[in-house]
């Protein structure tokens, strides 16, 4: 995303500090600045209504990830686009979707780029431990 580990940590865990309506703004601007230059997006959509539909979609989407990482392209995802009622409604109505559409469940920005910095994540057991 562009931002440094210090604001996320203190959007994340101290999002108090950015209740006041001036500091949403400059946040947001940060945010939209982030996506400067951002050409291609993409969406995934299909069923996604029970749980066979959720682990085709998450094998689909491991699939084309590892894919596109070979090739050298990346993406980071729009989470909210999907997961924000009113953001999922504009999506929606920007790319002509029908309501007998299957339904996008992934939006993302994707290109060519240096590898990513990689995500400090918990390992496997320490999440099943938790």
């Amino acid at each position: 995303m562009g931002f440094s580990g210090r604001l996320m940590h203190n959007f994340f865990f101290h999002s108090e500090r950015f209740r006041s309506p001036w500091k949403r703004a400059v946040l947001g601007n940060v945010y939209r600045h982030s996506m400067h230059g951002t050409a291609s997006v993409a969406w995934l959509q299909g069923p996604f209504a029970t749980r066979a539909d959720w682990v085709q979609a998450g094998t689909l989407m491991q699939r084309l990830w590892l894919e596109m990482t070979r090739h050298g392209v990346y993406l980071h995802p729009f989470g909210s686009v999907v997961t924000n009622p009113s953001a999922h409604r504009q999506f929606l109505d920007k790319i002509g979707h029908r309501p007998t559409d299957a339904p996008p469940w992934l939006l993302v920005r994707l290109g060519y780029s240096t590898e990513p910095p990689r995500s400090l994540r918990l390992d496997l057991n320490d999440i099943f431990l938790a």
